[in-house]
C-alpha cells in the first residue's frame, strides 16, 4: 500500500509539475443558466449580477454582458456594454473571480474567490502574459481594459497595498474603434519571488469607475503564454492547421522539429483535459473517438503554448 501511494504521487507530481495551467472557458462556448437571476453567464465567469453583494443589489445592477455570435473562433465571444442605472453607469465588465459590490461604487472591487471552484483559478508557474483577441465600440473618452493578476491565497483588484500579490499586468486599450478583431498581449511583471497559486482577470467595456455609457467591447479566446520564445508567433501559426476526425488529430503546416518535441493535449471547452500525448509525424492518435463538436487543442514546446478550437468531426 505505502508503494502504491509514494508511485501515485511521482505520478501525480509529474503530470501537475510540467502543465501549463490555463483560464478556463477562456474561449466563451460555454454559457450556464444561473437560477439566481434566470440569466445565462459563461461558465467559470462572473458578473455585478452575481456579486456576493446579495439579491437587493445582484437584482437592480444591470445586464452588462451578452453571449454574442460575432465570435473570433467557435460559436461564442463575450460582448460586455456600459449601462447607465441607479444613477451611476455600470462598467460592462468580466471576471474569472467574483464581483464584491456596494452602493457605492468605488467601494467595489473584484477577487478570487478560494472557497468556490466557481470563481477561481489555480495557476502553480509563472506566466508571461495574458493573450487574447477583442472588438470594441467605446463611446468618446472611454476605452475598454483588461487586468491580470498573478497572487497566493486570497487575492483582489483594486488592492493599494497589493497584499499577496506576486505578478500584475495592465492595458488600456486606445479609446477608437477596433472593428475587426484583434490580438492583444498584456506582459506580467512579477513583484517577487513567491509561488503563484490564483489567476485573477478581468475584462471590461469601460474605463473602471469612469465608465460611459454605452461603450462596448467583444472578447474571444483568452489565455496565458508561458515562456514566449517565437515558436508560436501569431504571424507563423496563422498558417497552422488543425482538425480532428475521429481518433485522428491533423497537423498540417506545423515545422516537423516542433511537432516531434511538442506535448499535445485535448479539452472539451469546459477546460476538463481529454488526452494529452505526442504527434507522430503529422497526426496524433486519440484512443476514443471524440464526440463530435468544439475541442480546444494545445501544443506545448520548450515551455512555450499554443491552443487553438477545432471542431471535431
Amino acid at each position: 500500500m505505502r508503494t502504491t501511494l509514494f508511485t501515485l504521487i511521482i505520478v501525480i507530481f509529474s503530470l501537475t509539475s510540467g502543465y501549463t495551467q490555463q483560464i478556463e472557458n477562456g474561449s466563451f462556448e460555454d454559457w450556464e443558466l444561473i437560477p439566481e437571476i434566470n440569466l445565462e453567464e459563461p461558465v467559470n465567469w462572473s458578473s455585478i449580477k452575481t456579486s456576493d453583494a446579495g439579491s437587493f443589489i445582484n437584482n437592480a445592477a444591470p445586464k452588462v454582458w451578452d453571449k454574442s455570435t460575432d465570435a473570433r473562433t467557435g460559436m461564442y465571444s463575450v460582448q460586455l456594454t456600459n449601462k447607465a442605472a441607479l444613477g451611476i453607469v455600470a462598467t460592462g465588465s468580466i471576471t474569472n473571480g467574483r464581483v464584491h459590490a456596494e452602493l457605492n461604487p468605488s467601494a467595489g472591487f473584484m477577487y478570487t474567490d478560494t472557497n468556490d471552484t466557481r470563481w477561481n483559478t489555480p495557476v502553480v508557474n509563472r506566466p508571461d502574459s495574458l493573450v487574447g483577441w477583442y472588438k470594441q465600440s467605446p463611446s468618446p473618452n472611454d476605452f475598454s481594459t483588461v487586468k491580470v493578476l498573478i497572487h497566493k491565497d486570497y487575492g483582489k483588484i483594486p488592492e493599494p497595498t497589493q497584499v499577496n500579490w506576486i505578478g500584475f499586468g495592465e492595458m488600456e486599450m486606445a479609446p477608437q474603434q477596433v472593428t475587426e478583431w484583434t490580438r492583444f498581449s498584456v506582459p506580467i511583471e512579477y513583484l517577487n519571488d513567491d509561488v503563484p497559486e490564483h489567476v485573477l482577470v478581468i475584462l471590461t467595456a469601460g474605463n473602471g469607475t469612469s465608465a460611459i455609457a454605452n461603450s462596448t467591447a467583444w472578447y474571444d479566446d483568452i489565455e496565458l503564454v508561458y515562456n514566449n520564445q517565437g515558436f508560436f508567433d501569431p504571424a507563423i501559426t496563422r498558417n497552422y492547421q488543425l482538425s480532428i476526425t475521429g481518433k485522428s488529430i491533423h497537423l498540417q503546416n506545423i515545422p516537423q522539429h516542433i511537432l516531434a518535441e511538442s506535448e499535445l493535449e485535448v479539452c472539451d471547452i469546459a477546460g476538463r483535459i481529454i488526452w494529452r500525448g505526442k504527434a507522430i509525424g503529422n497526426e496524433a492518435f486519440i484512443s476514443t473517438a471524440l464526440t463530435p463538436g468544439i475541442y480546444i487543442v494545445s501544443l506545448t514546446f520548450k515551455g512555450e503554448s499554443f491552443s487553438r478550437k477545432v471542431y471535431a468531426h
